[in-house]
């Protein structure tokens, strides 16, 4: 097994030009590990090929990526591409709606306040169905709501902590 590969192996692989594999191992500074039967510089797979897939300049995610930069006709590529992707997510959202799998903000908000209502009065009326079936002494009854009572404002403040904005103007109404 050989302990490289030469350059014509990394440029049919990568399907870039081989004096472009040259230039980039060159400048990286990837060092040859032997050479070949017909003499060939062999470079080692796991040196090579990081810089050969490397991005060759920043990716659109890139924080330091400004279409603004960018040659006019690719800006207008560019600028095309984001279009047809807002586009594409639009009607992804809109077809998700219509099949109800996505709900407005307004909708989910609702749907959990219902839920954390209904979970609300059965914790609360816990203590009288449990005193009903079971039977409880009044300091088993005040430990049990003490308990709620934790139980609950952990709850309030995670959903403050989710939904209300930090202005004050959207508190939770006390019980």
């Amino acid at each position: 097994m050989a302990e490289g590969y030469s350059l014509s192996w990394y440029a049919n692989e990568f399907g870039i030009a081989r004096s472009t594999v040259a230039k980039r191992l060159t400048a990286a500074g990837v060092e040859p590990v032997g050479a070949g039967p017909k003499g060939a510089v062999l470079y080692r797979l796991r040196d090579a090929a990081p810089v050969l897939v490397g991005p060759a300049g920043p990716a659109p995610d890139d924080d330091a990526f400004d279409p603004e930069r960018l040659p006019p006709l690719e800006r207008q590529q560019w600028m095309n591409s984001e279009k047809a992707r807002i586009q594409g997510l639009r009607e992804h959202d809109k077809l998700l709606r219509e099949r109800n799998l996505l709900l407005e903000y307004d909708n989910v908000e609702f749907g959990i306040a219902a839920l954390l209502k209904r979970l609300r009065e059965g914790v609360l009326l816990m203590p009288d169905v449990i005193e009903a079936e079971a039977g409880l002494a009044p300091r088993q009854r005040e430990a049990m709501n003490r308990q709620i009572d934790v139980l609950l404002g952990n709850l309030r403040a995670g959903v403050q902590e989710l939904f209300v904005s930090g202005d004050g103007d959207d508190e939770l109404p006390q019980d």
